[in-house]
């Protein structure tokens, strides 16, 4: 028995190939941050009613077969990354009981203050889940030999790292409900937005990465923040978004630039796409706005100032990073 479950953990052909398990892994998380989104609307639309409510369980679930496959993978391929991958998710189990102290605790969050995403037990479930895609994804994107699953779903990873990073400082973003910073606040997406699309050019490689990145990245995140009518009772502070196409057509632009300019410094790259995507999001936007929401020319102005200065902080830094990153 022990010599058969020997050779059955060393047969890289047996059942599951590891890049199979790492697609689903990636496919089960994916399911995770949908049930996450699907929470959010919940509680938004509906209310918090118990810990058992359907996006609950089936956060519950995608870890659980998650957990599963990480153990699997640890015990066929004995790689610290799919043990690590494992043990961290099991945090998400013991994530319910305490949301529900913390919530009996201190009472529901009021949907007024960002206290909704930075509470505690919120915030921990979205480090474990960002943690849990930084681990999946050189498994990805190191064992995969198809160029096109390598590209989807190490792709899928890496715009879920920054898609869990966009959605908890979704706060400082002057177009969300909670308008954190006012206008200075595009200082963060400046950062966010071009470190994405400089790391999918770096290493998701092939012709287009940013561009690619950039589309997954509007999808994910359209299910993930998009506008959410509150239920009877419910207050949400009033918000409004700038138009779809500004949306994709500021991200779509930036992304572009990064692919058509890799002979530029890195400086350069983000100096140039982050100045595209903040005139475009904030400076052009302001024009198609509701008179409610209409905001003034030098808050345009503030605000895309703020957003290249970000960019700028992105491209000095991106370099030491990435070298980093490639001596691990």
């Amino acid at each position: 028995m022990l010599h058969a479950l020997k050779k059955w953990r060393h047969d890289k052909n047996y059942l599951i190939h590891e890049v199979t398990l790492a697609r689903w892994v990636v496919f089960f998380l994916m399911i995770g941050v949908f049930a996450g989104s699907w929470d959010i609307w919940w509680h938004i639309s509906i209310g918090r009613e118990n810990l058992f409510i359907p996006p609950h369980l089936m956060i519950y679930l995608s870890t659980g077969l998650t957990i599963l496959a990480g153990i699997y993978g640890w015990f066929k391929t004995r790689e610290r990354l799919w043990k690590r991958l494992a043990i961290f998710l099991c945090f998400v189990p013991l994530l319910a009981p305490f949301d529900e102290a913390w919530h009996r605790i201190f009472g529901i969050e009021n949907l007024m203050t960002p206290m909704i995403l930075w509470s505690p037990p919120h915030m921990a479930l979205g480090l474990v889940y960002l943690v849990s895609f930084i681990f999946i994804y050189p498994l990805v994107h190191d064992t995969d030999q198809s160029l096109y699953g390598r590209w989807l779903f190490s792709g899928l990873a890496l715009v879920s790292i920054f898609g869990t990073i966009f959605v908890f400082t979704s706060p400082f973003d002057p177009y969300g409900p909670y308008d954190v910073l006012g206008y200075y606040g595009t200082f963060v997406y400046g950062i966010l937005v071009t470190a994405m699309l400089l790391v999918a050019s770096r290493f998701l490689h092939g012709t287009g990465s940013a561009t690619f990145a950039a589309a997954l990245f509007l999808v994910i995140y359209s299910i993930i923040a998009g506008n959410i009518t509150p239920g009877p009772g419910i207050l949400l502070p009033a918000y409004f978004q700038p138009p779809t196409w500004i949306q994709v057509g500021a991200f779509m632009s930036a992304a572009i630039i990064i692919d058509f300019t890799t002979f530029f410094p890195t400086l350069l790259r983000a100096l140039i796409s982050g100045s595209v995507w903040a005139f475009i999001y904030y400076g052009v936007a302001v024009s198609f706005m509701p008179a409610t929401a209409a905001y003034t020319a030098e808050q345009a102005m503030t605000a895309v100032v703020c957003a290249i200065i970000g960019a700028l902080i992105t491209g000095i830094c991106a370099p030491r990073v990435f070298r980093w990153l490639e001596r691990r």
